[in-house]
């Protein structure tokens, strides 16, 4: 113990040293952020608006909207008890709202009164990856982490968590729907798998064998009959 109470005030010198080195400190190289996608949207009154994800340093995350018509752009930030966190996956949806997330907050924004009309943490979930739109205007999104599949309904405001979709993997990468309200989930990255989800029911079904299940990510995504598809390891699946 004595041994121990002798060495710790050397520690505290020998940083104090290192901070007084040769070293200097220049501050930030370039005052800009990370642009983690775009989409691009017209309101109701007519204004043509690109809306940017970003990420920086800073405590408090943002939005970039740019009006293409004025050539003004303006910073919209979360929340106050949002921490910022990196954006992955987002949906400009059929509502005319913005869907993306802060880490695990799911958050909606409305570009036309440039407000946050909703901010919250459905599932227990590191941030999400995908997002989708159903036929009945349902968003959905997919966790990583845990991959928890989660759906927001605009018009009640009810958020729902609906479990995890592979409880091995990590990665809920992509998501569809088809007209009969079946959701489809692309899983990786170790092995990839395609999962059914019937929100009426619960019912989950995997659809790739075990044995056909190879390093990386599946993928789906909607076709214009109403239906999906899937595709893993070279091959494609039609999703009904």
């Amino acid at each position: 113990m004595n041994h121990l109470l002798f060495t710790m005030p050397l520690i505290g010198l020998a940083t104090l040293a290192a901070a007084e080195g040769p070293f200097t400190d220049h501050g930030v190289g370039a005052k800009v952020a990370e642009c983690r996608g775009v989409v691009t949207t017209r309101t109701a009154d007519g204004r043509n608006l690109v809306i940017a994800n970003s990420l920086d340093l800073g405590p408090t995350g943002w939005l970039l909207v740019t009006d293409i018509d004025s050539g003004q752009s303006a910073q919209h930030f979360y929340p106050s008890e949002v921490p910022q966190s990196a954006p992955y996956g987002s949906l400009m949806s059929g509502n005319g709202r913005f869907y993306t997330a802060q880490g695990p907050v799911l958050t909606e924004f409305d570009p036309a009164t440039a407000q946050f009309t909703y901010t919250g943490r459905p599932a227990l979930t590191s941030c999400y990856l995908s997002f989708t739109q159903d036929l009945d205007g349902t968003i959905w999104a997919g966790g990583c982490g845990a991959i928890h599949l989660v759906s927001f309904n605009p018009t009640t405001r009810e958020t729902k968590d609906h479990g995890v979709m592979d409880p091995g993997e990590q990665y809920l990468s992509y998501l569809a729907t088809d007209d009969k309200g079946w959701v489809y989930c692309g899983i990786g990255t170790a092995r990839q798998n395609i999962v059914a989800y019937d929100p009426k029911t619960g019912e989950k079904r995997q659809l790739v064998d075990e044995a056909q299940r190879a390093l990386g990510t599946a993928t789906v995504y909607p076709t214009a009959d109403g239906k999906a598809c899937g595709i893993f390891g070279g091959k494609t699946l039609r999703l009904y």
